[in-house]
């Protein structure tokens, strides 16, 4: 139905988006672990805030992924936009963060680095989004070409253009051959 499209690696985009929903996925499990091992020693509102947060980015890796399996789109764009969204409120953090410390290189690099891969991820699924909504538009053109031709009205209007021009080739034949069994009976 459509080209194949790569990716990084020369996987093909569908398959980055599996990559980038599992990794995510694995690496958000790690991160809530360790959100709650901290949770239990130390508590903390900011220690609250993010594991929240990783809580619900891992149900939406879920969501990309059942919607890469059953090719909804909807589902697919909704990780982006939760991703975005995600981003902007851990990119705040990360700034709040980086004055607190006074400017730590360790935890601004760590937010450049982050927020980098971040942006290629959702620009990745967000690539894989679009050219479903191509392929959707290319099919629904394609189901209504075949209703057209299935239905009873195409088939009694064609049936009928070619009973005529059956009708007028007949006619010719006719002629043909009168005018040749003529020329025979002239001879």
């Amino acid at each position: 139905m459509h080209e194949q499209r790569f990716c990084c690696c020369s996987c093909s985009i569908r398959g980055a988006c599996y990559s980038i929903a599992g990794g995510k996925l694995l690496i958000l499990l790690n991160d809530a672990l360790l959100m709650w091992y901290n949770l239990l020693l130390e508590g903390g509102t900011w220690t609250m805030v993010h594991f929240v947060m990783v809580i619900i980015e891992m149900l939406f890796c879920l969501i990309l992924l059942v919607g890469l399996r059953l090719r909804q789109r909807k589902l697919v764009l909704s990780w982006v936009w939760s991703s975005a969204l995600i981003l902007v409120v851990q990119v705040v953090i990360g700034v709040v963060l980086v004055v607190k410390t006074l400017g730590k290189t360790r935890y601004l690099t760590w937010l450049i680095l982050y927020t980098a891969a971040d942006i290629y991820m959702i620009f990745v699924v967000s690539s894989y989004g679009m050219l479903m909504d191509r392929d959707d538009r290319e099919r629904q053109r394609l189901e209504a070409w075949a209703q057209f031709e299935r239905s009873p009205e195409n088939h009694l209007t064609n049936r009928q253009e070619t009973q005529e021009s059956g009708d007028a080739q007949v006619d010719d034949t006719i002629q043909k051959c009168g005018r040749a069994c003529v020329t025979e009976d002239s001879n």
